[in-house]
């Protein structure tokens, strides 16, 4: 019995599949890659607010310690220099006490306004939403001004629509009609002048401080709704600012569906504008 024997050339086969071992072995590597950077940036993506949330508890923390430092150390100063004057009496001491009685004032304002922002932070802070009155928040605050106004000697003018509809929280809509005239006055010389508008043009009330007051740069005017943001330091720890309220204005805009913006000029004056969508 003869045998048989068959060959037959497979290189061509060897080749081939060596090739193709080669392009799933780069493949993979390259998917591997891939997969590495597109995890990397979506780890990033999703550890970003963390981060950024964190950075800004740093900072809100380093600069509520600094705001706090200084009106104690103005007490206890003010404190020490009356109680080193043992034969005086409290009137012969006043100045000093008077000082330190400001200083608390001052310190109650702004951890006030610190348990606010923490609160708004933290997302505790809840925000009714119903129809009022725009018109009627206005005159009611500016009503509670005009003793302060009629002190400074600031002459006011007043242009409101009667019966201004919005939705949302009176107390956080009167808050926020507070921080501009406050701040109006804080930044106003004696014999200035301050008028406040508002108007319904189309669908939003849109509402308009101005104040002939010392004015701001450009540069300023677009951090002035940061925390703790002082154009003139000086000038504001002067007035009783704690450079809070207007940061604390904007978060009552942007939760009310507003848009705020401030026109400002050195020696000329600045107006504040926030629209807000009217209700019929």
């Amino acid at each position: 019995m003869g045998v048989l024997q068959l060959y037959q050339d497979i290189t061509m086969e060897f080749f081939i599949l060596n090739h193709l071992k080669k392009i799933l072995t780069a493949a993979s590597l390259m998917s591997a890659f891939v997969l590495t950077i597109v995890s990397w940036f979506l780890a990033g993506l999703s550890i970003s607010p963390v981060k950024k949330a964190w950075q800004r508890q740093k900072e809100f923390v380093a600069d509520a310690s600094h705001e706090l430092r200084t009106p104690l150390s103005v007490i206890q100063t003010n404190l020490d220099a009356a109680l080193s004057d043992q034969e005086g009496s409290i009137n012969d001491n006043e100045m000093w006490l008077n000082n330190a009685y400001t200083e608390t004032q001052m310190m109650t304002k702004l951890v006030e306004e610190l348990l606010t922002l923490a609160q708004i932070d933290a997302d505790q802070i809840r925000v009714m939403r119903e129809k009022i009155n725009f018109s009627d928040i206005c005159m009611s605050v500016i009503d509670r001004f005009r003793v302060k106004l009629k002190d400074n000697n600031l002459e006011l003018n007043i242009n409101i629509d009667e019966d201004v509809f919005i939705m949302g929280d009176s107390l956080r809509i009167a808050q926020l009609i507070t921080i501009f005239i406050d701040n109006a006055i804080k930044y106003t010389n004696r014999d200035g002048k301050i008028e406040i508008t508002l108007k319904a043009i189309n669908d939003c009330a849109v509402f308009k401080i101005s104040d002939s007051g010392m004015g701001m740069s450009q540069r300023d005017a677009e951090r002035v709704f940061d925390r703790f943001y002082r154009a003139d330091k000086a000038r504001h720890r002067e007035n009783g600012g704690t450079g809070l309220g207007l940061s604390i204005a904007k978060w009552i805009s942007d939760n009310h569906k507003g848009k705020i913006a401030v026109e400002s000029k050195i020696e000329e004056g600045t107006t504040f504008i926030v629209e807000f969508p009217i209700t019929s």
